[in-house]
């Protein structure tokens, strides 16, 4: 990826893993809408389709937005 640019409908632009001091592999993003990290704004994401982990059960959302502390359950391909 370079920066600027565009992201398409199922574009891969990210990897699981697990670096400096987590505990478990996980994904971070963040999107806002400048690239300069003082003047942004932040831009809500949507999923079309996930898994959202409650306890040792889940949950089939469509259109999902998550927040803060939501556990989204992946697949691989």
């Amino acid at each position: 990826m370079r920066v600027g640019q565009r992201v398409g409908k199922g574009q891969v632009v990210g990897l699981c893993g697990n670096s400096g001091t987590s505990s478990e592999p996980h994904l971070h993003y963040h999107l806002q809408n400048t690239p300069i990290v003082d003047d942004g704004a932040g831009i809500k994401v949507f999923f079309e389709r996930a898994m959202l982990v409650k306890g040792r059960t889940w949950e089939a959302r469509t259109d999902y937005s998550p927040v803060k502390g939501d556990v989204l359950l992946a697949s691989a391909r």
